[in-house]
Order: C-alpha cells, then sequence, then structure tokens
C-alpha cells in the first residue's frame, strides 16, 4: 500500500508515468470508486446534491471512453487499464486538494461583485487556479506518456478534458 501512495505521489509530481501503474482492472475499479465516493461526499458538503451522480457517471465515462477512443487510435489499446488508474488515482488527489478551497469559496458566485469577495475567498481562488493548472500539466504528463505524442498535443487533450469537466 505505501509503494502505490508514493506512486501515486511521483505521478503528481510527474516523476513517474502511467506505464508505472500496476495492470489491474480492480485497481481501476477502486479509483473510480474512491473518486465517486469523495465526489458525493463533496457535492454533499457544499449543498449541490441535485443530479452529483448522474453528473460524476457522465464525466467519468465520457474521460474513460474519450481515452479509450484516443488510445485505439493510436494502436495503444493496452495501456488503458493503467492510464486509466493513473488519471483516477491523480483525479482522487486534486478532488482532496480542492475540497478545502471549495468551502472556503462557499458564498461566491459569478455574480459576485468584486468588493464584496472576501481575502480569504480570493486566496482560494488563486490556489485553486494553481491546483487546476498543475493537474493539467499531471494529466499532459500521463497522456503524453500514453500516447507517445508530443506534448503540445497531450496539453491540448488535457485542457479540453478540464473544459468539459467544468461545463459538465
Amino acid at each position: 500500500m505505501t509503494d502505490l501512495l508514493k506512486l501515486i505521489r511521483d505521478l503528481c509530481l510527474r516523476r513517474r508515468g502511467p506505464q508505472d501503474m500496476p495492470y489491474s482492472v480492480r485497481l481501476l475499479l477502486i479509483f473510480i470508486g474512491a473518486e465517486l465516493i469523495i465526489d458525493l461526499l463533496v457535492a454533499n458538503a457544499l449543498g449541490y446534491t441535485e443530479n452529483s451522480l448522474s453528473r460524476f457517471l457522465l464525466i467519468t465515462s465520457f474521460k474513460l471512453i474519450a481515452l479509450n477512443i484516443v488510445l485505439s487510435l493510436r494502436d495503444l489499446r493496452s495501456r488503458f487499464v493503467q492510464t486509466a488508474s493513473a488519471l483516477m488515482a491523480c483525479s482522487v488527489v486534486f478532488t482532496l486538494m480542492l475540497f478545502p478551497l471549495q468551502l472556503a469559496m462557499t458564498g461566491f458566485t459569478p455574480t459576485t461583485q468584486p468588493q464584496d469577495v472576501t481575502p480569504l475567498q480570493m486566496a482560494a481562488m488563486w490556489l485553486t487556479l494553481g491546483i487546476v493548472v498543475w493537474k493539467v500539466r499531471v494529466d499532459a504528463n500521463i497522456l503524453r506518456q500514453a500516447l507517445n505524442a508530443p506534448a503540445f498535443a497531450a496539453y491540448v487533450i488535457a485542457i479540453v478534458a478540464v473544459v468539459i469537466e467544468g461545463v459538465l
């Protein structure tokens, strides 16, 4: 277990890639389940209980199907389980890091007037932006190694995935 946690840490620090993940469908399902539980707990704590399960299932299905398609197009379908496991494991970490910041931004909406934003909310927004950029870099690193693709292509895919996840 300690080795797995170190591996996830190294993935998040971009020291290792998806090829270092064990090939285990069971482990992938555990990461998906962990992300589901954490996502539902975060949604409940923030008061976003309406459609949170269907939103999670839609986003996760989209990410996994898109990953499968992209890997298949590159004839690298055999890398799916390890790549999906790496992406889901890192997603769990980033969700846990963003949760306290989301709590700090409670009450902030896109229509909030600038003078009504508290210093804590402003700091939380900047930290959230930094963590989202970090997540894009980690996802791009995983995708670059899994797809044997140029960094630019991996970044484009990672950015599109984050934007789509934000929209959904």
